[in-house]
């Protein structure tokens, strides 16, 4: 069977096998996840072609193709534009102030008495957040 579309997300991480650790990734396109053995060989945001095998429940990519848009034109709005680490940076700075901003909102909430955040530590704690989700992390 084959997909095509543009890649909304990639997950790599590794799964325990009976022969050790082993990399594997998933890619989601339409809204459906697509899972292979290895290193992810695409980003968020690349225009794919994926040939899968259905085992059960799981769709198993068996190749996967980045594709070219040829129709794209200077038209497209800027942000379909920007490089997948210029995309992934502005995505992380957008999620790490939203979770500032409803950490400060929690503290607001919380009916203890503590003095309102001001906005500096706001930009600071978002910075925190984005520094942890640009770093790659083991937990």
């Amino acid at each position: 069977m084959i997909v095509k579309g543009i890649i909304e997300q990639v997950n790599e991480k590794q799964v325990q096998t009976k022969k050790g650790l082993k990399d594997s990734y998933g890619v989601k396109i339409n809204g459906e996840w697509y899972n292979a053995w290895g290193q992810a060989p695409c980003n968020e945001g690349d225009n794919a072609s994926i040939e899968y095998e259905i085992n059960g429940e799981y769709k198993n990519i068996t190749k996967l193709t980045l594709v070219e848009d040829k129709k794209s034109s200077g038209n497209d709005a800027p942000n379909a534009r920007m490089p997948n680490n210029v995309k992934s940076s502005e995505i992380a700075k957008s999620v790490a102030l939203k979770a500032a901003l409803h950490l400060a909102e929690i503290n607001m909430k919380s009916g203890k008495e503590y003095e309102a955040i001001q906005p500096k530590q706001i930009i600071t704690l978002a910075r925190e957040f984005e520094k942890y989700l640009t770093e790659k992390v083991s937990l």
